[in-house]
């Protein structure tokens, strides 16, 4: 039986991770000691339901909600509209996650998948072939996006009186309206370099999923595949779980807006994965208001614009939500700021503000 002697690494580095990139990167992880009391099933479920298909469903759905967004935004700088700040921003948060979630599934793959797969049946070295190519385009993506500035340029002109006038010897209409060259240019390189990654990924998706998730499906039972899992699950990073669900948001009928079909989520990680009721409950679905807090809600409006006032309701209503409780622990532990850790009586003792001394109208004038 053939098989790697290490794992084949990426871009030249034994692992995917590259600190000068936009990878978002948290000090906190998640707890590693209740995630590992996940149940493995005694038998694989259906591929379709496989963690491994359902996190090449997320980059699939990723790679076609970011033409999209890309498509709209260059279509909007063509035209000489102006591009948002937010939607700039949006964009980078989308892909951020996006970037990150491909380089740690990548990660996965290399350091554990496959090698374990290979102690007892040979892959396509294709498969790890694949990877490089795709983090070559990864990179390119990565330089576009960051290259991505605020349009200034269209914001100067929407203060134009007329967006459109008549050339002094024809009756011909010339538009006065000015185009951010330079933003639709990158825009559209932009969009030609997710449509190649996702040339190159999706077919590398499908094969894994025809090739090496039978291969782990038939030379391995769940429990042998336990402590792999266990050592994946530990260094997750807290937001890769909330991501991994992205597929399972849902048009909110009260609302009109999208958010997480919790059922679902909760019967997949339970009933497929193994993750015990309470730690969904309590450990992890808590992740997912944080996860939609700082970029979900981001991802959502950046594909549908629409819902920008809806988004931006909720984050007003968090904040206020955050203040009353900071204040409300405050009173009850007697603290100045939960945060800071100050006493309220000793920070007056050791910053105490002078009096103000009284004036008048006669000691203003000197008298």
């Amino acid at each position: 039986v053939k098989g790697r002697a290490t794992s084949r690494p990426i871009g030249g580095s034994s692992k995917i991770h590259n600190t000068k990139s936009t990878v978002p990167t948290c000090t906190s992880r998640l707890p590693s000691h209740p995630l590992t009391l996940y149940i493995m099933s005694t038998t694989w479920p259906a591929p379709e339901l496989d963690g491994w298909t359902y996190a090449h469903n997320t980059i699939r759905l990723d790679e076609a909600d970011l033409l999209a967004t890309v498509a709209r935004l260059n279509e909007k700088a063509q035209a000489g509209e102006h591009v948002e700040d937010w939607e700039i921003e949006a964009l980078k948060t989308h892909w951020k996650m996006c970037y990150g979630f491909i380089e740690e599934h990548h990660h996965n793959e290399e350091a554990f998948i496959f090698p374990m797969i290979e102690t007892k049946v040979s892959l396509p070295d294709k498969m790890s072939d694949d990877h490089e190519v795709i983090e070559n385009q990864v990179q390119l993506i990565d330089g576009l996006v960051k290259s991505l500035n605020p349009d200034r340029i269209s914001d100067a002109a929407k203060s134009a009186t007329k967006d459109f006038m008549l050339s002094p010897t024809s009756i011909n209409v010339h538009s006065t309206l000015k185009v951010n060259v330079r933003l639709a240019e990158t825009l559209a390189k932009l969009y030609e370099a997710i449509a190649t990654m996702q040339e190159s990924m999706d077919p590398h998706l499908a094969e894994e999923e025809a090739m090496a998730l039978p291969a782990m499906h038939s030379n391995f039972t769940p429990a042998e595949v336990k402590p792999i899992m266990d050592k994946m699950v530990a260094a997750m990073e807290w937001w890769a779980l909330p991501h991994f669900y992205r597929q399972h948001k849902v048009i909110n009928p009260a609302t009109g807006a999208k958010d997480w079909d919790r059922t679902a989520i909760r019967e997949h990680a339970t009933a497929t994965l193994g993750m015990p009721g309470f730690v969904f409950d309590f450990i992890i679905f808590p992740t997912f208001k944080r996860y939609d807090l700082e970029y979900g809600w981001a991802i959502e409006e950046s594909k549908d614009p629409s819902q920008r006032a809806h988004f931006e309701a909720r984050r007003r209503s968090a904040s206020t939500w955050f203040r009353a409780t900071r204040k409300a622990l405050a009173r009850v532990s007697g603290r100045r700021g939960v945060l800071s850790g100050k006493n309220i009586d000793a920070a007056a003792q050791f910053d105490p503000k002078p009096a103000l001394a009284p004036h008048n109208s006669a000691t203003l004038l000197g008298h």
